[in-house]
């Protein structure tokens, strides 16, 4: 068996994944300075802050690709085929996070036009490391595409498949946790996330003294507050799942999951209109919605005046919308 110090040396030499001059690539390079990714200073930082892989985080979580070539042959298996428009393929690349203390990796999706490597049109960005019990955990760290691209409509559903099939798998990843925000808030509650049972909020009357309320739960009393708002009664409601029966709600209580608020909809197909936040600072144009949707969607930014609950972090957002929330799903 080789030392840990010869092990270390082999790493270093490992084509791509760890590098003592640039190690960073034209997709991260080009990536920081997209329009696309300009309204996001989160994805900025993060696309920036990217560094070489640390070479023990490929031991201690038993990575199963020895090189880039190898990362580069299962990237390969990506393709988007859009309804209309020309083919996606997506450049796959293993990168640390300096800023980031426990040993990680972070893989990252540079999506392009088939053929043409030129300009990137979106990015994807999967943080892996050990939970508290030492079991394999992805977490969603970043995914924004340009908008402005049919091409890409359906993209985050194609790599969600493609990572559960070629990197979950044989990896024996065990759960993927998210942090959805702007038009996330509703695309990810779709795919069968449970809310994190240790994230929270605080009530604005509450946050001096230090008591929280669980994630759902505030959610639930922000949804009342935006429905009395519409004049919507919750008797009124129903959650309609694609392939389920139809489900009468009678109390808010019954909804439990991400889905559940995502799939509300009114008995009688009344509709709310509400400009959706898409991005920092940006509305898109306003359009009627199902209840879930709208309320999903809506605007979370505080206004000067208005009732607010806190996040863990203390960021502020309005009572009557759907915040930033924190998801897990197990994948096995």
């Amino acid at each position: 068996m080789k030392s840990s110090g010869i092990w270390l040396l082999g790493l270093l030499s490992i084509s791509g994944f760890a590098q003592d001059g640039d190690f960073r690539s034209i997709c991260a390079r080009q990536l920081a300075q997209q329009s696309f990714l300009q309204p996001h200073p989160w994805a900025r930082r993060f696309s920036q802050n990217l560094g070489p892989v640390d070479p023990r985080a490929l031991e201690s979580l038993g990575w199963k690709w020895n090189s880039q070539n190898e990362l580069d042959a299962v990237g390969n298996q990506f393709v988007h085929r859009p309804d209309s428009g020309q083919r996606i393929e997506a450049v796959l690349e293993l990168y640390s996070d300096p800023d980031v203390l426990a040993p990680h990796l972070i893989l990252l999706f540079t999506f392009f036009r088939a053929g043409d490597r030129g300009t990137p049109l979106g990015e994807g960005a999967y943080l892996f490391k050990r939970n508290k019990k030492g079991e394999l955990e992805s977490a969603v760290a970043s995914f924004y595409i340009d908008a402005s691209m049919p091409d890409l409509e359906g993209v985050s559903t194609t790599t969600r498949k493609f990572m559960e099939r070629e990197i979950y798998k044989p990896w024996g990843m065990q759960w993927e946790t998210i942090f959805a925000d702007y038009i996330g808030r509703y695309a990810w509650a779709k795919v069968g996330y449970e809310f994190k049972s240790s994230s929270f909020y605080w009530p604005e009357r509450y946050r001096e003294r230090g008591r929280t309320v669980k994630a759902v739960v505030m959610i639930r009393q922000n949804l009342a507050r935006f429905l009395d708002a519409h004049q919507i009664l919750v008797r009124d409601l129903v959650v309609r799942k694609p392939g389920q029966s139809l489900q009468k709600i009678k109390s808010l209580e019954e909804l439990e999951r991400p889905a559940d608020f995502a799939y509300l909809s009114h008995a009688k197909d009344q509709k709310i209109t509400v400009r959706p936040y898409v991005a920092e600072g940006r509305l898109g144009e306003a359009s009627p919605m199902e209840i879930g949707k709208a309320f999903m969607l809506s605007d979370y930014r505080a206004t000067a005046g208005s009732p607010v609950i806190y996040s863990q972090q203390g960021t502020p957002f309005s009572n009557q919308a759907m915040p930033k929330w924190r998801g897990i799903r197990k994948l096995r």
